[in-house]
């Protein structure tokens, strides 16, 4: 037997490790698909399919019913890595794989919806899943139930059983391989009819016609082996298995799939962004720390890694201050920011783009919403910025994150914004089921990295130099993949 080394492609996946795990990309086997049906030059939408669209079987007739079966299976195949194309498919997202963490807790749980009497000719319900092995998505279907469900309850207890199936075939599988679960798995529906059937077998005159195999779900309740919960509609994420979305919320529950586009490997620098936070100063400082909003806020500087855990905080200054005078106060301190020569921190165009600390390109499109919706970069700067706005976005949601759980934040705080970046970092590693889970970092005022570090911050056309040769060659990696 021969080592081949790492395993970067089998059967038309494209493997592509991280620092958090692997990502599972079929971009190549995609622009495969599109040649071979001549679409290559189509226009993508944000809505693939319109809501509450219904397909007939008195749709036109193909004029090659053989490629028609062959482009079906190859997208089928697709789905290996797409759970979210399982319903309805779009050329936009080319770019977009399966991310993989290699850090998670081995609790496993799905999710189980269904619509009903979807197919207007059979009306037969459509089933939809997906199960998680902690933060992994493991498996997925979308599948038309065999009979016809009389009620919407019928159809979503008809759609718990098939999960419920393949929940036990992966609990087997898992314990064949040496692993066994602490806690039963938990099935997740958001209809409570369907949740009381597996309980108690009320409604008896409603539920006698149902097929005795359906019932086994109830058995695995009463024996232990499965927990069934509510889960409200807007956090259902079998959604999107099972009907087709607004763009709003297929996106949303895209993430939560796991679904996104490729870890960057040539951006892959901590980011750093300012916020605002309300404070409650003396005074006579309240001059300084007024906003142009007339409210009484300073300046904070934050660092963040990619998995969101806060590894260097800077306060204490005022409305008025330049984001490049921060960032030099943050490197010039006895124990302040520390950047190895070499690397990099990520920051918006409002920051000096020099040795340290790399910004996108000026006059150039940096709005995430432009490539979310399906459009392409079309030079080596555009493509950057896209790379780095998805990059850098990360500390964006990292003050999204701390704001959100600590409401003291979204009010005057009386509290060192260290000390609640340090519980925020704390829960980020005791989530049970967070999508970014990882040791904990400690926000301190210094990273205490040993070594040569940057100590002079200023542009350079050195690095602005270094900078377009980055770009030109990921964009031309990327658009070599693409052909």
């Amino acid at each position: 037997m021969k080592d081949l080394g790492p395993l970067h492609y089998f059967l038309g996946i494209e493997v592509i490790p991280f620092s958090g795990g692997l990502f599972l990309s079929q971009q190549k086997y995609a622009c495969d698909i599109l040649a071979r049906s001549s679409m290559t030059g189509c226009n993508p939408i944000g809505t693939p399919l319109a809501q509450k669209h219904n397909l007939r079987r008195n749709d036109p007739i193909l004029v090659d019913a053989t490629n028609y079966r062959s482009i079906v299976g190859a997208l089928q195949y697709i789905t290996l890595s797409r759970p979210d194309l399982t319903h309805a498919i779009n050329m936009g997202t080319l770019d977009y794989g399966l991310r993989l963490l290699s850090r998670s807790s081995l609790s496993l749980y799905g999710f189980s919806d269904a619509d009903w009497a979807g197919c207007l000719d059979t009306r037969c319900s459509t089933t939809g899943y997906c199960i998680y092995l902690g933060a992994n998505c493991i498996s997925w279907a979308s599948k038309k139930q065999a009979t016809v469900s009389r009620s919407s309850a019928e159809a979503e207890y008809r759609s718990m059983s098939t999960t419920t199936a393949e929940l036990t075939w992966i609990l087997y599988l898992l314990r064949d391989i040496g692993i066994n679960l602490s806690t039963p798995p938990v099935l997740f529906c958001d209809n409570t009819s369907a949740l009381h059937l597996t309980v108690n077998p009320v409604f008896h005159a409603r539920t006698k016609h149902i097929e005795l195999d359906v019932h086994f779900v109830r058995e695995k309740v009463a024996a232990g082996a499965l927990v069934t919960r509510f889960v409200p509609t807007h956090l259902q994420i079998a959604d999107v298995f099972t009907k087709a979305l607004s763009k709003e919320a297929f996106q949303r529950l895209r993430s939560k799939l796991g679904v996104m586009l490729p870890p960057t490997s040539s951006l892959r620098g901590r980011a750093l962004d300012g916020t605002y936070i309300k404070v409650n100063v003396l005074t006579d400082d309240r001059p300084r720390y007024r906003t142009r909003k007339n409210e009484i806020a300073t300046n904070v500087l934050g660092v963040c890694t990619q998995d969101m855990k806060f590894i260097y905080v800077l306060t204490e200054w005022d409305d008025s201050t330049a984001d490049s005078r921060v960032i030099r106060d943050a490197v010039f301190r006895t124990n302040g920011l520390r950047v190895p020569k070499g690397f990099y921190y990520l920051c918006d165009a409002g920051y000096i783009n020099g040795e340290g600390f790399l910004a996108p390109y000026r006059a150039e499109c940096y709005h995430l919403n432009k490539w979310t919706e399906g459009h392409q970069p079309n030079t080596p700067r555009e493509f950057f910025n896209m790379k780095h706005c998805l990059a850098r976005n990360v500390i964006e949601w990292c003050f999204g994150l701390l704001k959100g759980r600590r409401a003291i934040l979204r009010r005057k705080s009386f509290y060192p914004i260290r000390i609640q970046c340090r519980i925020h970092n704390h829960i980020r590693r005791k989530m049970p089921i967070d999508p970014l889970e990882n040791e904990l970092s400690e926000v301190t005022s210094g990273q205490g990295i040993d070594g040569d570090v940057i100590r002079y911050v200023e542009t350079s056309d050195i690095w602005s130099t270094w900078r377009d040769v980055l770009a030109k060659e990921i964009f031309n990696k990327w658009r070599g993949a693409r052909h």
